[in-house]
């Protein structure tokens, strides 16, 4: 539909909600100077909405309402928005929006998507968009996908990267200058290029509870996550190119041992899809074994189409599983079965175990 022409005359206006509205909205809408809230709902997910040059003109708006926008360059301006569910960075040929509009957003709350990092060419926009200092933010999901991002939906299809697009090295830059705010509890971070994920920032998020690593094709090893005494909730999925998980995914030093409880709050732990992955490595000889205590509130591990991985690591036997899954691993499966299997004795006290042939989950789900 189409706004009639007599809104722009509604200078008092606050509150302005639009259903069905698929159309380019009108220029005039940022005649509105007194508008606070501004939700557009569309007939479609699939259908964008492109926002109006002038948008930046709403110095009052503070919720910005809705999905798939097309977001004009300007935004930045609006210093009292509090609610702004995704932000698209257009990529480098475009008159679209960039990152650094965001660097006086400070009133941001709740959930924040940033979508199209893989757009961004040089990790000295990135830092200027101080995401540190948007200390009401609780959630954030990091996409790094190229070109015109379509939103969590991409994350079920893959893209060929480039070969001469520098994107592995320009990742870590951007990823490594992002820097969430502090009390951040939960991360998703999407379409990563790099080979590691080490942003010197990533530690000082003492207060995450649920974090999702998904389509990072590039990424060989994972950050220390045993490391977070608050996290419940961790999913990896669409890795391919890891091979390995070893101590350093539970955040212990080869040279320094000497830690109580790893993974202390983790409820639930899935992996997915990791192509490549041959080895869970589990901790050293029975002395590391008694001293060090891993994932004792875990509830649920799920392991779907890792056709590579040989073992399941030593130290589950230790962990009260309430559920185990395991679909679309041939390798464990058969290690896996009821008495028989070499790994039998690791998983035999988990009261609730599926052993599937075929993940049910799609390979990008």
């Amino acid at each position: 539909m189409e706004l009639p022409h007599a809104v722009e005359n509604l200078i008092h206006l606050r509150y302005l909600d639009l259903l069905k509205c698929n159309e380019v909205l009108l220029e005039t809408i940022y005649n509105l100077c007194n508008l606070q809230y501004l939700k557009i709902t569309q007939a479609s997910d699939s259908v964008f909405t492109k926002l109006p040059q002038g948008i930046g003109k709403l110095i009052n708006l503070r919720h910005l309402v809705g999905k798939n926008f097309l977001i004009p360059r300007g935004i930045g301006r609006l210093i009292s928005l509090r609610a702004l569910k995704c932000f698209s960075i257009s990529d480098e040929d475009s008159e679209g929006c960039k990152l650094g509009e965001l660097k006086n957003l400070n009133h941001l709350q709740g959930s924040f998507e940033i979508h199209g990092l893989g757009n961004v060419v040089d990790e000295s926009e990135a830092e200027n968009a101080q995401l540190k200092k948007k200390i009401h933010l609780r959630e954030m999901i990091l996409s790094f996908r190229k070109g015109k991002d379509r939103g969590w939906r991409d994350a079920w299809f893959p893209y060929a990267v480039d070969p001469n697009d520098r994107r592995m090295e320009r990742d870590v830059l951007v990823l490594n200058a992002l820097e969430p705010p502090q009390d951040l509890e939960q991360l998703n971070i999407r379409w990563y290029q790099g080979t590691t994920m080490s942003p010197n920032w990533l530690m000082s998020l003492t207060k995450l509870k649920r974090v999702s690593i998904v389509s990072a094709t590039k990424l060989m090893s994972l950050p220390p996550f045993g490391k977070f005494a608050l996290l419940e909730s961790l999913t990896i999925r669409n890795v391919c190119s890891l091979e390995k998980v070893g101590v350093e995914f539970l955040g212990i030093e080869s040279e320094n041992k000497k830690v109580d409880i790893i993974f202390p709050n983790l409820r639930y732990l899935g992996f997915a899809w990791l192509e490549e992955w041959e080895e869970w490595i589990g901790i050293g000889g029975k002395e590391d074994a008694d001293c060090i205590t891993i994932m004792p509130r875990l509830q649920r591990l799920e392991i779907h189409g890792c056709g590579k991985l040989k073992s399941l690591p030593n130290f589950l036997h230790t962990i009260p599983l309430n559920e185990l899954e395991i679909a679309g691993c041939p390798i464990i499966n058969e290690r896996c079965q009821r008495e028989t299997g070499e790994d039998w004795h690791t998983i035999s006290h988990i009261p609730i175990i599926n052993l599937k042939e075929n993940s049910y989950f799609p390979k990008f789900w």
